[in-house]
């Protein structure tokens, strides 16, 4: 005794589409996009977020300067750390 089926055509999966991602793409994006916030970032911040050490933190920084972007040096309050901020209503923006 056999049994039969019917075959019924599968049923297609959807395919994956690659999610939009509101994040920067690049570890450059990433860091300049840290230093435009309000308050700005710290070394420490920026070297965490981007798996830097921080002096390629530093480099970065004295790189978008060289690049002639106005990267602020804000002075660190009780207890904190120096904080960097880009502030695109001064000077060249990064790009």
């Amino acid at each position: 005794m056999q049994t039969t089926e019917t075959a019924q055509p599968r049923a297609r999966k959807a395919r994956a589409t690659a999610p939009v991602s509101l994040t920067p793409k690049t570890k450059k994006d990433q860091f300049v996009e840290l230093l435009r916030a309000k308050a700005g970032s710290d070394v420490k911040t920026l070297s965490d977020a981007l798996g830097w050490q921080p002096h390629t933190v530093r480099a970065a920084l004295t790189g978008l300067r060289k690049a002639g972007v106005t990267v602020e040096k804000l002075p660190p309050r009780e207890g904190e750390l120096t904080r960097y901020r880009i502030n695109a209503k001064r000077g060249r923006t990064a790009q």
